[in-house]
């Protein structure tokens, strides 16, 4: 007999019926809210529930509009954007010159 089976034989010999399918109810929610969750987190995953959204969306070329920083006010190109980090790269001209700037998303907007 396995292990599991020794202890369910000795649980039958020393619990009462009731006891017994007390003890099995039990068990069995047990089992089935921990496999819902797990089924639930799983699901999560598999939707990128899990990854970060972000409400802009920048693509290289548009123009950006800086709002924070010593770049506040300038315009600028995106060349390249991070979604994990929430940074992007940015060319700024500045005195005529375009110059490569790193800015977080907070410190940029769109230009209309």
């Amino acid at each position: 007999a396995t292990e599991l089976g020794k202890t369910v034989s000795e649980l039958r010999t020393q619990l009462t019926e009731e006891e017994l399918i007390f003890f099995a109810a039990y068990y069995e929610l047990k089992y089935d809210r921990e496999k819902k969750e797990a089924d639930a987190i799983l699901q999560r995953v598999q939707d990128g529930a899990d990854k970060p959204t972000h409400k802009t969306i920048y693509e290289p070329g548009e123009v950006v509009r800086v709002i924070d920083g010593p770049f506040a006010d300038f315009n600028g190109v995106v060349e390249t954007v991070d979604y994990e980090k929430s940074r992007l790269q940015v060319a700024v001209t500045i005195f005529g010159r375009s110059t490569p700037v790193e800015l977080e998303f907070t410190q940029v907007e769109k230009s209309a």
